[in-house]
């Protein structure tokens, strides 16, 4: 699913479920590690706190094909892959639905592609996720399809979308000089959408930067890496490095206050027990922010924050 790298030198690809977390790079074990960036927390006094008296939802983000009317009665707000799971085909539930849609890559595995593959606006392949393909955005044609999407997700009774791979503009804008622009096209891109549906939900997928840019026109933002980051190498979670958790929260932390709206931010593990994810829960909720504890495929339902 969602998964930006701005900041770690290893790897920076931009993405959903896309995240490629660093390597230790010190002598210090993981759980040395753990003790570490807490103490680090505790000693700069959390940080720029803004505490929040908001109601948490009960959120999941899930990319399976497997959900229940009786699990969903429980849900306040579920990010589903539209592919996997079409919300007319379920009986009525008071969950809000939210389908994804990738704003910054073009995927081989979606029902589109045959339309997209050769176009011009297909800048390189992701070479961290096979059949990805970074899209620039500033495309006419690229947007009307994205426009498209979105209409195909409320004629399917879906009340708001999920903009993933947001990060993908500024990467390249940053890369190379020519993508100059695509980072205000992603901007004018869901203000556009706010426009035209004013009543569909919009929540992007990190994108951090554009927050104060277009945070009238969305309804929350999903983070992930916020607190702990998935080190593919070595299987397991991490801490995320606590100067790229201040960076992170600098940024939201004006969204939140301007704007009054919920930031999300998913922890991946399986073990919700485990120190690394209680830590980043608790500092979540000092923060005011909502978390939700899953695997990093996205395709098993996972430990949901409870009011």
């Amino acid at each position: 699913m969602c998964l930006p790298h701005h900041v770690c030198p290893v790897s920076r690809s931009p993405g959903s479920g896309r995240t490629h977390g660093c390597a230790p790079t010190t002598t210090m074990n993981h759980y040395q590690k753990m003790g570490f960036y807490f103490i680090f927390f505790l000693l700069l006094g959390w940080g720029g706190i803004v505490r929040s008296d908001e109601k948490p939802l009960r959120w999941i983000v899930y990319y399976g094909s497997h959900l229940s009317q009786t699990y969903l009665q429980h849900i306040d707000l579920a990010i589903l892959d539209p592919d996997a799971i079409r919300p007319k085909d379920l009986a009525p539930v008071p969950t809000r639905l939210v389908g994804y849609v990738s704003v910054g890559e073009a995927e081989e595995s979606r029902a589109y592609w045959p339309q997209v593959v050769g176009k011009d606006f297909l800048v390189e392949q992701n070479p961290d996720w096979p059949g990805a393909h970074r899209v620039d955005v500033r495309s006419p044609a690229w947007q009307a399809l994205l426009m498209q999407r979105i209409q195909q997700l409320i004629t399917a009774g879906y009340q708001g979308v999920f903009l993933d791979t947001i990060d993908t503009a500024a990467y390249l804008e940053e890369k190379d000089s020519k993508y100059a622009g695509a980072k205000q096209a992603v901007v004018a891109l869901v203000q556009a959408i706010h426009k035209k549906y004013p009543q569909f939900m919009i929540i992007p997928n990190n994108g951090l930067e554009f927050l104060m840019d277009y945070g009238a026109a969305i309804d929350g933002v999903v983070v992930e890496d916020l607190y702990t980051r998935y080190d593919f190498k070595r299987k397991r979670t991490i801490p995320t490095p606590p100067e790229e958790t201040l960076a992170k929260e600098k940024l939201l932390d004006p969204f939140r206050q301007k704007y009054h709206k919920p930031v999300w931010t998913i922890l991946y593990e399986k073990n919700r027990q485990a120190p690394v994810i209680r830590q980043a829960m608790d500092r979540a909720r000092f923060k005011g922010y909502q978390w939700y504890v899953t695997t990093v495929d996205l395709t098993h339902l996972g430990y949901v924050q409870t009011p």
